[in-house]
């Protein structure tokens, strides 16, 4: 459909996350157990335009995403009912709690967000009558730029207490921008007001199973750049008082599995930090100018694992990372793991001197010699996202037949280079079988006398 000269077309880069993240709550709409109701989430993702072919990683994601809008919600809520009647949500995306939360009277909410994502959503909401429960105003502004000025000039009131919400953001923002949002966020908040956080450690960021979802936002210009090991430490820097939640606790909590990719037993740990905080200058002062002890670090830096975190959410079960000891820095997957935990992405790997580089190709060297076989496809395609009860049938069918997408064979075509030595990217298009990608390989390695 062509767009009329001048009106806003659907996000793109970062921001086209927000899509994925709308269906995810369109979808939990419309269960009977729902844990919230978002019914602008459809309409939304229908004017962005929605993301299809969502890889097995993306699809995981997904049951994050509602538990985080849970916890976002009642974090939120439970700050207003302490007081606060200022509201700021950074990097709001497509986010609608102005318009589906009840507020308390007097509420003023502010959406900070890049200006064409604003101006996007603006229309959209627009053309669906949408109208906000509270005092709803949008502040186009960068957060690797000076959004505090236009924050302040559309109204914020930096004298009362004010509750933020910086939800799946700072994970995309270098280290040295997080702790210029963190400084100013701090600077502009007197004592009383709150802030929700999420982030990542370096461990979550790297786990193997994460590969795809990194591909696909790298090759939208999204990639994550930082990771916090201690966020009640790396918060207490700036002047807060910080309380961490456990998604597994939170899942079980609300009733609902917990997802794959937030249990102790699978990622080891891997953690996704759900994080409430209280401004309590007389406790934690800080001032501007003055670093955080823990600012957050590039995924490549060497970072000891995290602390313990609040009690309330401490592990009682045997999660530590010894149940699975694939998922240890210096150790390669050992043969009888899940296939799906395959090794970790290139693009994550460390290069310090702690870093498992200086072993790879010799490891790399040892592996061609293996023979590929028809069980090597099937680990591939299961991992990827092929249910594991297919038929054999499975390895005849074309790629498209099998739903896999191209981020999906990209996949494919990488641990196959990584595992055995040969590139066969080229080759793995949508016609192509598994079959043919078998005897494709299998040719090049006798051709290298592998």
């Amino acid at each position: 459909m062509t767009r009329p000269a001048g009106e806003p077309g659907p996000p793109t880069g970062v921001s086209r996350t927000a899509v994925v993240i709308a269906q995810a709550r369109e979808a939990e709409s419309a269960r009977p157990d729902r844990l919230f109701d978002d019914p602008l989430a459809g309409p939304l993702a229908d004017a962005a335009g929605r993301i299809t072919g969502i890889s097995e990683a993306g699809r995981r994601a997904g049951e994050h995403f509602v538990l985080r809008t849970r916890f976002f919600d009642d974090r939120l809520r439970e700050a207003v009912a302490a007081g606060p009647r200022q509201v700021v949500l950074l990097a709001a995306g497509l986010d609608t709690r102005a318009f589906r939360l009840d507020w308390p009277e007097g509420t003023r909410l502010f959406e900070v967000d890049l200006p064409d994502l604003i101006s996007f959503k603006e229309k959209a909401l627009a053309d669906r009558g949408a109208r906000p429960a509270c005092d709803r105003t949008v502040v186009p502004a960068d957060l690797r730029e000076d959004w505090a000025s236009p924050l302040l000039a559309a109204g914020l009131d930096p004298d009362e207490p004010i509750a933020w919400l910086i939800e799946g953001v700072l994970m995309y923002l270098t280290p040295q921008d997080g702790a210029r949002v963190l400084g100013r966020v701090s600077e502009l908040s007197p004592p009383g007001s709150r802030l929700a956080v999420e982030h990542v450690n370096r461990a979550y960021a790297e786990l193997p199973q994460m590969r795809p979802a990194m591909s696909r936002l790298t090759s939208t210009r999204a990639a994550w750049r930082s990771a916090v090991e201690d966020p009640q430490a790396w918060l207490a820097g700036y002047g807060w008082r910080a309380s961490v939640t456990r998604q597994a606790d939170l899942a079980r909590e609300l009733g609902r599995p917990v997802p794959a990719m937030a249990d102790p037993r699978v990622v080891g740990r891997a953690r996704i930090w759900l994080v409430d905080a209280l401004r309590d200058d007389s406790r934690h002062p800080w001032t501007p100018g003055r670093a955080s002890p823990d600012t957050g670090g590039h995924l490549h830096d060497t970072d000891p694992p995290p602390k313990d975190i609040h009690p309330r959410f401490r592990d009682t079960g045997p999660h530590s990372k010894d149940i699975h000891p694939h998922l240890r820095d210096t150790d390669p997957p050992p043969k009888d793991t899940d296939p799906h935990l395959g090794d970790t992405a290139p693009h994550l790997r460390d290069t310090g001197p702690h870093s498992r580089e200086s072993g790879e190709t010799d490891r790399r060297q040892e592996t061609t010699t293996m023979p590929f076989t028809d069980e090597n496809v099937r680990e591939l395609l299961i991992a990827v996202g092929l249910d594991p009860a297919t038929g054999d049938d499975v390895l005849e069918l074309s790629f498209d037949e099998l739903d896999l997408d191209s981020l999906a064979r990209v996949e494919i075509a990488t641990r196959i280079q990584d595992r055995f030595g040969v590139d066969v990217e080229e080759q793995l298009t949508a016609e192509a079988t598994p079959s043919l990608m078998r005897e494709l390989v299998t040719e090049r390695l006798a051709a290298t006398g592998a």
